[in-house]
């Protein structure tokens, strides 16, 4: 990520900020064409083309998807009846292939969990495979404690002479571990990822491209856990590359891989750029996969989130509540950890456009959905500091504490205590004591946030680097602090 302390920011500057600010919290300005037109990045020689201005076309092509293949027939496969038989190798078989088609849903995990039961030796179906899917199944829609299990299962049954699939279920057990900030767990997958991968290159060839995608995409998830944003960056373009010929063109692998990249992209502030990879995995996903499936619900709110982070809120919240409500289609149980991860950007977006009831609506169905799932419910809800506005402005201040503690420490450890993610971590401390009434803790977070968030910029002066959401909570920081200086006038505390 740019540093953004390089340059300090003028009073004018700040006062123009303020300003629009605050007569436009609740509206989006858009960045313009011509201005768009002027952003121009280069890509080993290929020349960066912005994506449009609008969610226009997605809109378009989500609705003639959904007219001309309606959710039910997504669902033909998953409604197959088991085979007249008892031979447990066709039941395994059958129940593994109807539990992927009814991916992240509670059927998908019993259908998963029935294959493991029926599963003996001897069949081409391997018992790695069935538990590493319901590894995944879990993860997204079940239990993280059973993920967890379910995945050192997988990895255990691996059989020695295969290396490949040990190499692909390393590689995203070090994903999804990275991912939720389990780094030390991560890095020591990776450790054993990176010894499978130098052995791989004894194996017959034909899979290295592939390998070699497996090994970078898990490398760039621990950089990006570590907020190491440009070597990541390079790693999934290099992943990108690997899979990208057409014998990748029915996988989703790809789609995948542009999605990271989309996020990566959003975490240095490069947000055209990560709308563009948003836009590609979306598309891709839509052809692979079709209107109604839970990837494509994933695709969709990912370019949720890079909306979110332009300021475009009416336009966030448009594609969050598509991506929420496929995945409720598509059968995904209230305590679907992806569903609560896409009702957050809804939230978020919500409060932006200053409709805090039904944000708040939006938090409580999170709390209720995950309330078996207190570990997945901090991971996912309390520790992102960004959900810390949804807390504050729905009457939810205590909650917000904790985990902004926990987050304030990681990016000290991660970025420094000069970083400007630090800094807005410290503001909304600010805005939490203040709103608890320890106004002397408030003073002292509002003090060492501001001055921070004052000499902080953005590299350039346009939405494609410094997105309106920050100058948004910038301008809230400076309207709490001031409200709160306001409050101490003539009292000790003003000294």
């Amino acid at each position: 990520m740019a540093d953004r302390r390089t340059q300090p920011r003028s009073w004018a500057s700040l006062t123009l900020t303020l300003v629009l600010g605050l007569l436009t919290t609740a509206c989006q300005n858009a960045m313009s064409i011509e201005e768009a037109k002027k952003v121009t990045t280069d890509f080993s020689g290929v020349s960066f083309v912005p994506p449009p201005r609008t969610i226009n076309d997605i809109e378009a092509m989500l609705d003639q998807q959904a007219r001309t293949t309606p959710e039910v027939a997504s669902r033909d496969q998953a409604a197959t009846q088991p085979p007249n038989t008892t031979d447990r190798t066709a039941l395994a078989e059958f129940y593994f292939r109807r539990g992927l088609a009814a991916l992240d849903s509670r059927q998908g995990i019993d259908d998963l969990a029935k294959a493991v039961e029926y599963w003996r030796p001897g069949g081409s179906l391997k018992i790695c495979e069935i538990l590493h899917e319901l590894a995944q199944a879990e993860l997204r829609v079940g239990s993280y404690p059973r993920h967890l299990e379910y995945r050192e299962k997988a990895i255990e049954a691996v059989p020695n002479n295969n290396g490949a699939e040990k190499l692909r279920i390393y590689s995203e057990s070090t994903v999804l571990l990275a991912t939720l900030g389990e780094l030390k767990a991560a890095e020591a997958t990776l450790a054993r990822l990176s010894s499978l991968y130098q052995e791989s290159f004894r194996w017959p060839l034909g899979s290295q491209p592939r390998y070699e995608a497996w090994f970078t995409q898990a490398q760039a998830a621990v950089l990006d856990a570590k907020g190491e944003y440009a070597e990541a960056e390079a790693l999934y373009r290099k992943a990108i590359a690997a899979v990208s010929g057409p014998r990748y063109a029915r996988a989703t692998f790809p789609e995948d891989l542009h999605s990271r990249l989309a996020q990566n992209l959003i975490n240095q502030g490069r947000l055209l750029e990560a709308e563009t990879e948003a836009r590609t995995a979306l598309l891709g996903m839509l052809a692979k996969r079709g209107r109604y499936s839970p990837q494509t619900a994933f695709m969709v709110g990912r370019l949720s989130e890079v909306l979110l982070q332009q300021g475009r809120y009416r336009e966030t919240e448009t594609l969050a509540r598509v991506s929420v409500v496929t995945y409720e289609k598509v059968g995904a149980p209230p305590g679907s950890a992806i569903l609560a991860h896409f009702r957050r950007v809804l939230a978020v977006a919500l409060v932006a456009l200053g409709r805090d009831q039904e944000a708040e609506a939006e938090y409580v169905t999170i709390l209720v959905g995950l309330s078996s799932e207190p570990g997945l419910l901090e991971k996912l809800v309390d520790r992102n500091f960004f959900f810390a506005e949804v807390l504050l402005r729905t009457g939810y201040a205590d909650r917000a504490l904790e985990p902004l503690g926990v987050a304030l420490e990681r990016s000290k450890q991660l970025v420094g205590e000069a970083h400007p993610n630090t800094a807005t971590i410290r503001s909304f401390m600010a805005r939490v004591y203040a709103a608890k009434g320890d106004t002397s803790r408030a003073l002292r977070e509002f003090r060492e946030a501001t001055a921070l968030l004052l000499v902080s910029s953005a590299d350039v002066d346009d939405e494609a680097t410094s997105p309106q959401q920050a100058e948004r909570r910038f301008v809230g920081t400076l309207t709490s602090y001031i409200s709160l200086l306001a409050n101490i006038r003539g009292t000790p505390l003003e000294r």
